[in-house]
């Protein structure tokens, strides 16, 4: 959504540009590549709980409870503001 989004960058994307891009991340193999395990909706609910999210922002703390689920500590984002909350990972800005 960033790499298309004209508010957020210079010369944006076409969809099958950004699409060749997340092509070139999927297929590489020093790109770890994780997903929600079965524990992650009981992380969910317990993130809830701490952070009562609303609108979009329940799909970041869905990333942070699969991060979680997957023992991965850090992420690197242009939205540090959307992960700053959860104290569980640590948010690294690019």
């Amino acid at each position: 959504s960033t790499i298309t989004n004209p508010k957020r960058v210079t010369d944006p994307a076409s969809p099958a540009e950004a699409i060749q891009e997340i092509e070139k991340y999927f297929t590489r193999s020093w790109n770890a590549k994780i997903h929600p395990k079965e524990e992650a909706l009981a992380i969910t609910l317990e993130l809830l709980k701490r952070y009562p999210v609303k609108q979009m922002e329940i799909f970041d703390l869905q990333l942070v409870a699969t991060m979680i689920s997957n023992q991965v500590k850090r992420i690197f984002t242009v939205n540090r503001d959307d992960f700053a909350k959860f104290t569980e990972i640590e948010v690294m800005e690019i």
